[in-house]
């Protein structure tokens, strides 16, 4: 609705002005109301207070066009600008005994899964695996029979072994004393040689004498003794032979 102007260039008429003498003019030095204008709200009454800057266009008179932002430019950032879209919370982490069971399970489907056994040989194949354990078996025994028979000639061959180093001793020890004592080993043999040829009275006797003639202390009787040992065994044997 249009409201009553006051006249243009003055204040306010008697009209509007209250009892005295009249202000200055609207809008000068700084006193009294601006001029009216239209579309801008009506004058305040005399000595009351301004009407507040938002109800100039928008209490009783509604906005104006042309006044109002245009729609669109002033609205919210577009969304590049808003904030950031909201993360996913990290997962959360499974418990051990969840864990055990998936396992479990895994374990079961990869069990299931696995292929079945091959069927059980019959005919011909058990018959084939059956003369391979034979083979198997007599290939086992002969190798332990060829064990036993190889460890028998090693143990031959050590006590051979141990004779010998043991004669070479005693055959060193019978020199020693020889040479010690001065009998000579072939004098010996010569004596010895009708005694076990013939085992004669005679030769018995002979024997003895020389014997007892050359046993002139303990070493020559140490030699004595250890040649006889030594010698007499051999010759019976080869006598024998």
């Amino acid at each position: 609705m249009d409201l009553p102007q006051p006249p243009p260039g003055a204040g306010m008429d008697s009209r509007w002005a209250p009892p005295g003498p009249p202000g200055p003019p609207a809008g000068q030095s700084g006193y009294g109301p601006p001029q009216y204008q239209h579309g801008y709200g009506g004058a305040p009454p005399y000595g009351g207070p301004p009407p507040p800057p938002h109800q100039h266009r928008f209490d009783q008179y509604g906005p104006g066009p042309g006044y109002g932002p245009p729609p669109g430019d002033y609205g919210p950032p577009p969304s590049d600008y808003g904030p950031p879209p909201p993360q996913a919370p990290p997962p959360a982490a499974i418990p051990p005994h969840i864990q055990q069971q998936q396992q479990q399970q895994q374990q079961q489907q990869q069990q299931q899964q696995a292929p079945a056994p091959a069927p059980a040989a019959t005919g011909a194949n058990a018959e084939s695996i059956t003369q391979q354990l034979q083979h198997l078996t007599d290939q086992i025994t002969q190798s332990e029979q060829n064990l036993s028979a190889q460890q028998q000639v090693l143990m031959q061959q050590q006590s051979q072994q141990s004779d010998d180093a043991i004669r070479r001793a005693q055959d060193e020890q019978v020199m020693e004393l020889a040479r010690e004592t001065g009998i000579s080993p072939e004098e010996f043999d010569q004596v010895l040689e009708p005694i076990i040829s013939s085992c004669t009275k005679d030769g018995i006797s002979h024997g003895k004498q020389w014997i007892f003639a050359k046993a002139q202390s303990d070493r020559h009787s140490l030699f004595l003794a250890r040649y006889l040992l030594r010698s007499a065994p051999a010759k019976v044997g080869s006598r024998r032979v």
